[in-house]
């Protein structure tokens, strides 16, 4: 960024101060409790943070599998802290209903997976946040 600053007799703009450009990316966060359940057929409600715009792009990640989120009406408010993904029926992963590591894309930014290292948990050794989705 450049920044003109005006000095002198007249004021003249004179180059000031720069900086370098840097690129910051704002990683979404899945604030539900894990395993996220879901059902084939049905939305997926997620709570997330930062909220995300209306016109951004959004896609959720479910193990191997990627859906992209359904274009929101101009009525829909500015942002919202939740987005809904309507599960297809020939979702995989449901025979057995298998958590899955649960990622969200925001204009191509991903949240971030952690693995849980408290062996007393049942998730021990596993990646989260999980989605489970149940169906047929």
């Amino acid at each position: 960024m450049i920044r003109n600053v005006r000095f002198g007799s007249p004021a003249d703009p004179h180059t000031g101060f720069t900086s370098s450009p840097a690129q910051f990316l704002l990683m979404p966060a899945v604030l539900n409790a894990t395993p996220v359940a879901a059902a084939t057929g049905s939305p997926l409600v997620l709570n997330v943070s930062p909220a995300v715009g209306r016109t951004q792009r959004a896609a959720l990640y479910a193990g191997d599998f990627a859906l992209e989120l359904d274009a929101r009406p101009p009525t829909d408010p500015l942002t919202s802290t939740t987005v809904t993904f309507n599960i297809p029926a020939d979702f995989p992963h449901t025979n057995p209903a298998t958590a899955v590591p649960l990622r969200l894309q925001v204009d191509g930014v991903q949240s971030r997976l952690t693995l849980d290292a408290n062996p007393a948990s049942p998730t021990f050794g596993q990646f989260l946040p999980q989605v489970k989705v149940t169906g047929p």
